[in-house]
C-alpha cells in the first residue's frame, strides 16, 4: 500500500544484538528516519496536544520505573491499563469524548520464537486478546 494512503504512524525497531532503536515516522507529507540512544524509552502520540501528552504520560512512566516490579510484561501491561493521573485525554490508557485507546500491541522475540499479542479497544476494557507465535528456529 503507498504510503500517502496511510495515516499518519510511528514505527520503531528495536535491535539488541546491535544495541540499536530506530523510529521511523509517517506525517501525511514525509517519511523520517530517527535514531535513538540505546536507553529505556516511551513513545506517545496525540491528536489533542502532542507535547502534554508527552509530558502528562512520561511523568506517570517516571513515576512507574521506581516500582520494584518494573521492567517486566506485567508491569508493562499495568502501565498501558494506566489512568494516572486521573482519566481522560493525557493518561497513558486514554480516554476523550471524541476519541479513546485505539489497542494494545505487544510483540515479544526470543531466537526461537516471536510473539505478537493484540488487543483492540483500551487497554483497561475487559476485551479479549488474540495471541500468535511463530517459530523462527527454521529460519536460522
Amino acid at each position: 500500500m503507498p504510503l500517502n494512503q496511510l495515516r499518519p504512524f510511528r514505527l520503531i525497531a528495536i535491535v539488541p544484538s546491535a544495541r540499536r532503536v530506530i523510529e521511523w515516522r509517517w506525517n501525511l507529507e514525509g517519511l523520517t528516519m530517527r535514531n535513538h540512544r540505546w536507553q529505556p524509552q516511551h513513545w506517545f502520540s496525540s491528536g489533542l496536544d502532542e507535547r502534554r501528552a508527552e509530558r502528562e504520560r512520561q511523568r506517570v512512566c517516571d513515576a512507574a520505573h521506581d516500582q520494584q516490579s518494573a521492567r517486566n510484561l506485567a508491569w508493562l501491561r499495568q502501565l498501558h491499563r494506566s489512568h494516572a493521573p486521573k482519566r481522560g485525554p493525557f493518561s497513558i490508557c486514554m480516554h476523550r469524548a471524541d476519541a479513546t485507546t485505539v489497542s494494545y500491541t505487544e510483540v515479544a522475540v526470543s531466537k526461537r520464537r516471536a510473539t505478537m499479542r493484540y488487543k483492540p479497544g483500551p487497554c483497561c476494557s475487559n476485551g479479549a486478546i488474540v495471541t500468535r507465535t511463530i517459530s523462527l528456529a527454521r529460519l536460522l
